[in-house]
């Protein structure tokens, strides 16, 4: 690998160089397995030999048949791109997958919303959860943790690649709800209970769920805008659910009515 390659590598690291170029990376044998599984191939793939397993050799097969290239580096140059404590020797290069709020609210009857979240292992977790109990998209406004960001992609176990992501401002995201027909979910302390908000929840329904930063809350556009207010029961020693559970359980619910 020259240092060119390696600069521009390197840059995918950081929120800047993702957006500049369109591309972020993806490492490991589970993650690079799960893109494949979702139809969304890398551009290209790296790979160190010395710390391959059969797993990922056979993996390697697999993208070769594939026509995908796939280029040897030394484990000194893969560690150094890896945020892993102990790499696998597995590397991918992936463009982002570039999704209008019209396209994704015009064709999903379920939408994740992520909005004022900072926490990259959150924002993992919901996107699993979302693709789990059958959410059509996740929506991220601009100030909310990047979803292509190493630890995102990493804490979404893959599912990051089997949901179309888009990223826009507040103002897109809820104009494209409105437009679309869609009620504007939020979880508050004090809202109506989940269990009888879902006894009146029709499959026409069309949500967008909005998960909002465990320390600030929802953005107040977003919180003005909400339509249902949802309260989770539960053990009042406790002050509040972790933002992951809450909307996990919001998530599991919607799915069971559906």
């Amino acid at each position: 690998m020259t240092q060119a390659e390696k600069k521009e590598l390197l840059k995918l690291q950081t929120k800047k160089g993702r957006s500049e170029t369109g591309l972020f990376l993806a490492e490991g044998v589970m993650l690079l397995e799960e893109s494949l599984r979702f139809h969304y191939k890398p551009e290209r793939v790296l790979f160190a030999g010395p710390l391959l397993n059969k797993r990922a050799e056979k993996l390697l097969l697999g993208f070769r048949r594939l026509k995908i290239p796939v280029e040897p580096v030394s484990t000194g140059e893969i560690e150094q791109l890896s945020e892993a404590e102990t790499s696998q020797g597995l590397l991918g290069v992936f463009r982002r997958r570039e999704n209008s709020p019209e396209r994704v609210f015009r064709e999903a009857r379920r939408i994740l919303f992520l909005d004022n979240l900072s926490d990259p292992g959150n924002a993992g977790t919901l996107i699993r959860s979302a693709l789990a109990f059958g959410f059509g998209a996740v929506a991220v406004t601009n100030y909310s943790v990047e979803p292509y960001s190493p630890k995102v992609v990493r804490s979404s176990a893959g599912t990051i690649f089997g949901l179309p992501i888009v990223i826009a401002e507040v103002e897109k995201i809820l104009a494209a709800g409105k437009r679309f027909h869609f009620d504007l979910w939020v979880a508050e302390s004090g809202g109506v209970r989940l269990e009888r908000v879902l006894e009146g929840l029709r499959r026409s329904d069309r949500i967008l769920l909005a998960i909002g930063s465990e320390a600030a809350g929802l953005s107040r556009k977003v919180a003005d805008a909400a339509t249902v207010k949802v309260g989770i029961k539960h053990n009042r020693e406790v002050d509040s659910l972790n933002a992951a559970v809450a909307g996990s359980i919001i998530m599991r619910g919607i799915y069971d009515k559906s």
